[in-house]
């Protein structure tokens, strides 16, 4: 059984697993900042983490903030403030980093991506109060070729799960990941397990099961 559906959850999603993107958006404006923890890079940090959730956050730790030759910004406590669309976005660590060299040329990659202790409640996209959200980029071994980027949180007691395959190429002693288009998915929410891609047009298609029981109808309400 397949489905297919534009909604506004991708803009979630989208969100969480390819967050680096709209970092990258705003890079070329932090370059002009030098590599350090102090003051005026916690500030720019902030307003730039603000502007790409959309809400105003405070960034408990600025822990690391590297320009050159590697993007790697590491912050603690990250906490969204009060706002008027009532949105809860926290993090207890986001290590993330990219090659300076791929951002100066337009190259969307990705070195690292870690999210732990994440928290996510928007009314407009889900009533749900998603928690325990982590990401991580599983890299390639002897034994499996292929990278992975891993997405997790909790909702409704149950995990939710979303994995998507990546291309790699080496650089140096680190591997340079990027999305590989179409974007296929392996995701699970409870005993549903299901396979799918993000199709032209910002769809989602997914593979389900003939006979959908409780944690799969579930799951396609995220979709809605």
């Amino acid at each position: 059984m397949n489905t297919a559906k534009k909604t506004n959850s991708l803009d979630w999603i989208l969100r969480i697993l390819f967050f680096f993107i709209a970092l990258i958006s705003v890079g070329l404006i932090m370059l002009n900042m030098v590599s350090g923890t102090g003051g005026p890079q916690h500030r720019g940090l902030e307003q730039a983490f603000s502007d790409s959730l959309g809400v105003p956050v405070s960034i408990g730790a600025l822990n690391r903030f590297n320009v050159f030759p590697q993007f790697a910004i590491n912050v603690s406590d990250l906490e969204s403030k009060e706002n008027s669309q009532n949105k809860i976005i926290k993090a207890k660590n986001i290590s993330i980093e990219f090659s300076l060299f791929d951002l100066l040329q337009n190259r969307k990659t990705i070195q690292k991506f870690d999210i732990d202790g994440g928290e996510y409640l928007n009314h407009d996209f889900s009533p749900k109060h998603f928690t325990n959200i982590s990401t991580t980029i599983i890299p390639p071994t002897i034994t499996n070729e292929q990278a992975l980027f891993k997405a997790s949180a909790s909702f409704d007691n149950k995990d939710l799960t979303i994995s998507i395959s990546l291309q790699h190429q080496k650089s140096g002693i680190d591997f340079n990941y990027s999305m590989i288009h179409p974007v296929k998915m392996i995701a699970s929410y409870g005993s549903c397990e299901v396979t799918g891609q993000i199709e032209s047009g910002n769809k989602f298609k997914w593979n389900l099961p003939t006979k959908l029981h409780a944690d799969c109808i579930k799951f396609l309400e995220l979709l809605k």
